[in-house]
């Protein structure tokens, strides 16, 4: 496909999603109150009404308990028979009520690996409470989002509609992670552009785990769990890489850590394929989560010291750590509960630090090519120079050579021996500062015509 064609893809696709943005219906998210209730439910509250628990506005704002079990009921709005509701990631098995009828349920292990969960609502009967009976021994329990109701295709759209950007972005993250390794595989600042593509690459990965339009492309959650521990694992490697031969080249604790990171992410992937249970997965990733928040806090330090010295590199990338800083209190603000709704936008931290990589790089590429081509304007005049010796050299061996063919063959020269002896030592003398001269580096061309 040439360039045309591929133009005429790009455009079409473009055209297909904005129709596809502009008719999408948005389905209804479904308000609160969430009640919530770590004991067992029997569902005697259903004919009073509402359940005698706590209850929060949103999904998020459940907290997170030390306990197996955790109920949670909603009431859905009026005209929702006959439709259907999306549920976001569940932490992890659950089931699934309506009044008291079982709606469905997901109790393998992988259920929280899958991005969403559609469920279709009776036409009639069962009422409106919609209960959900969710198990975990992970360190989080509950929904990873909102809740909403309405026709499939709305739902599928309106999931197109909020994954757009975040997908747009991980292309991005994967083109430029293989464009970055392309270039270190040329040999040009390779650590620091093997680090970008690492990290880029996994960034990606990691992020798209966090897609629900995933499951409509693949529905593996085996794989996309190990693409999350890949990814999880390789955004340390990069980052440290990264860091390491772009701001501290000669400090040998980064270059220290660098195995600690590959032996994380390597951990982190043998732990999932021998399928481990939680009391040793929930450990590691707390380890995980100490160590990366530890390096973070010493680039940070490092990066800042160096901004402060007036290093222009380090103050566009230290914008770029400051802008994921930000994003990641707001996406741990909104783990917590601090924030009731909306989406993780880790991703938007990213893409800033990306940009910030990115300038870093094109600043250290521009150097590069400035010493390149200033050792090859030196390499021209240096080699300048030596022909213009040589042709000295040349005449100046000619002069001599015809003085003394000249002398010898003179019938009027009573002894011209001692002139032809001291022109063959001006010769040799002539010959020896000049190959001296060749083989220096340090004497200039104005000096040699001085001699």
């Amino acid at each position: 496909m040439g360039r045309r064609g591929r133009a005429w893809w790009v455009a079409a696709l473009g055209v297909l999603l904005s129709v596809l943005w502009v008719s999408a219906a948005s389905a209804e998210v479904v308000h609160g109150p969430y009640y919530y209730s770590f004991q067992e439910d029997d569902g005697a509250w259903l004919a009073q009404g509402k359940p005698p628990w706590r209850s929060v506005m949103m999904p998020r704002q459940i907290p997170n308990q030390q306990s197996r079990f955790v109920w949670v009921a909603v009431e859905l709005p009026a005209d929702s028979a006959g439709q259907s509701v999306l549920l976001p990631p569940v932490h992890t098995k659950f089931a699934a009520y309506l009044g008291a009828s079982t709606l469905a349920a997901d109790e393998s292990e992988l259920a929280s690996a899958r991005a969403f969960h559609l469920i279709e609502l009776p036409e009639t009967g069962g009422g409106r409470w919609l209960r959900l009976r969710i198990e975990s021994d992970y360190s989080k329990t509950g929904l990873r989002g909102e809740v909403r109701v309405g026709k499939p295709q709305e739902l599928m759209q309106g999931m197109l509609r909020r994954d757009a950007l975040r997908a747009a972005l991980i292309v991005v993250f994967l083109l430029g992670g293989f464009a970055a390794l392309g270039v270190a595989l040329r040999g040009v600042d390779r650590r620091a552009f093997l680090g970008f593509g690492i990290w880029l690459i996994s960034t990606g990965l990691w992020s798209a785990f966090y897609t629900q339009i995933r499951d409509l492309l693949l529905p593996s959650p085996e794989l996309w769990l190990t693409l999350w521990a890949t990814g999880l694992g390789g955004t340390g490697v990069g980052f440290m890489l990264f860091f390491a031969a772009t701001f501290a080249p000669d400090e040998r604790w980064v270059w220290r850590l660098l195995p600690v990171n590959v032996l994380t992410a390597a951990g982190g992937l043998l732990l999932l394929f021998l399928n481990v249970s939680t009391k040793l997965s929930n450990p590691f990733l707390a380890g995980v989560r100490v160590l990366y928040l530890a390096e973070w806090a010493l680039v940070m330090a490092v990066v800042a010291r160096q901004a402060l010295r007036g290093v222009r590199e380090a103050q566009i990338w230290g914008v770029g750590l400051v802008v994921v800083a930000a994003f990641s209190v707001r996406d741990l603000l909104l783990s917590l509960g601090v924030i009731a709704s909306g989406d993780t936008t880790a991703h938007l931290g990213s893409f800033g630090l990306f940009i910030a990589s990115g300038a870093v790089l094109q600043r250290r590429l521009a150097a590069l090519r400035a010493e390149r081509d200033a050792f090859a304007a030196e390499a021209i005049a240096t080699a300048r120079e030596r022909t213009l010796l040589l042709r000295d050299l040349h005449d100046g061996l000619g002069r001599i050579t015809t003085t003394i063919s000249m002398l010898s063959a003179a019938p009027k020269q009573k002894d011209p021996l001692p002139t032809i002896r001291a022109l063959a030592e001006e010769g040799n003398r002539e010959i020896r500062n000049l190959m001296q001269a060749l083989d220096s580096e340090e004497v200039a061309w104005s000096e040699l015509e001085a001699q």
